[in-house]
């Protein structure tokens, strides 16, 4: 018996020692291999960023211009300058930005000229729509007043009759 009971306490204790060993080992990893993971992801992100960012933002640029949002493509090319100052494609980026500058200076100046006639034209319009709803109304509180009149002239008439004869 007494040498079961010493076989089972050494089984115990190797069992014990090896899930002791098991925690330990999950609990060392986890607290290496996250930060570890964690830091190679910005790493890598930085890392991509340095190597394909300022071919990126030029494209994010170029995209925008074709869509026609300037105020966009003038903002990733400042964001390339700012973080990549020195690159090819800043260099590229700064005749584009002048072409930004440029379209809109022009588009600016057309609305400048314009302005006038397209807010006469905007208020003539408004104009009329006002019009057209206080007519509507107009028309919707006549009709409401007629109809209401009527009905208080059958509530009152007999009080109005007995008045008219008093008279």
């Amino acid at each position: 018996m007494a040498q079961k009971e010493k076989k089972q306490v050494w089984i115990n204790r190797v069992l014990a020692f090896l899930f002791g060993g098991l925690v330990v080992f999950a609990v060392m990893s986890l607290a290496v291999t996250v930060p570890v993971k964690s830091r190679n992801a910005t790493l890598t992100k930085q890392i991509d960023e340095i190597q394909y960012g300022a071919a990126r933002l030029l494209d994010e640029a170029n995209a925008f211009i074709l869509i026609g949002s300037y105020e966009k493509a003038k903002s990733s090319l400042e964001s390339l300058f700012e973080k990549h100052p020195a690159s090819l494609e800043a260099a590229e980026g700064t005749a584009l930005y002048v072409e930004i500058e440029a379209t809109l200076h022009e588009s600016e100046m057309k609305w400048d000229a314009a302005v006038e006639t397209v807010k006469t034209a905007w208020e003539s319009t408004r104009a009329e729509e006002i019009r057209a709803e206080f007519e509507q109304k107009r028309v919707l509180m006549e009709t409401t007043m007629s109809e209401t009149l009527a009905k208080e002239w059958e509530k009152s008439e007999a009080t109005v009759r007995e008045e008219w004869e008093k008279l």
